[in-house]
């Protein structure tokens, strides 16, 4: 019994040396601050408002500056990008909107030197009833609160309907010899002003058009209103 004991006792000291004893200790805390996003949208790269100087290569921008200040600097930028194409495929043509809210005149500035009316810079583009109607109508819509996806489903098949009768367009003048303009805007149900935005659209399925008419639809236009002329005198 004895040596049992001391056996016990000579074990216990082992036992709980091998124990070990977990201890918490508190740490400082820290604050946790959000990474605030410096990312730009790839929106304002493109798009301003209402600016005091012109700014290069915007999709769509509004300045005060007088137009002698941007005019110039405007066709070295269509030239340019004509010249040195950032897309993947080269471009024949660049194109700029200018419109003018105090005369509210629209023309259109091209990279081509000889696409010009006389007197101005570019070439004037008159408002199209088929654009205007489908404009007026989405502002109907908006007023009267209609959900987003239906504006765009009107959006669409306007849209729709102008392809189609610029397909029809196209083909009535290449059927044709000679198309008295106010033939072909009865005929297609648009007004007289269609006319050039309906060319335009026609152009980008049907070559054929632009190679019968020229290479410029205020050509084109100028040649039915003569015909128009010759067929009323």
């Amino acid at each position: 019994m004895g040596s049992r004991d001391e056996q016990e006792l000579t074990t216990e000291p082992t036992i709980s040396s091998n124990l070990m004893k977990l201890v918490n200790i508190p740490m400082p805390k820290s604050l946790i601050n959000s990474i605030p996003d410096c990312s730009i949208p790839y929106r304002t790269t493109v798009i301003k408002g209402l600016v005091d100087t012109y700014i290069p290569d915007m999709v769509l921008q509004g300045t005060t500056d007088p137009k002698h200040k941007w005019h110039s600097e405007l066709r070295n930028n269509l030239a340019m990008n004509s010249q040195h194409s950032l897309l993947d495929q080269p471009v024949d043509e660049a194109l700029a909107i200018v419109a003018d809210t105090d005369t509210w005149e629209v023309q259109v500035i091209s990279s081509h030197t000889y696409v010009i009316d006389k007197e101005v810079n570019g070439v004037r583009a008159v408002m199209s009833q088929l654009v205007a109607n489908m404009l007026e109508s989405l502002l109907q819509m908006w007023k009267l609160q209609i959900p987003p996806k239906h504006c765009i489903q009107h959006i669409e098949q306007s849209l729709q309907q102008l392809c189609l009768r610029s397909k029809a367009l196209a083909q009535m003048l290449i059927a044709s010899e000679f198309c008295n303009i106010e033939l072909l805007a009865s005929t297609l149900q648009i007004e007289v002003n269609d006319v050039p935005l309906m060319m335009a659209v026609a152009s980008t399925y049907s070559p054929e058009v632009t190679h019968k008419y020229g290479l410029s639809f205020q050509r084109l236009c100028e040649s039915l209103y003569s015909v128009n002329v010759a067929y009323t005198a």
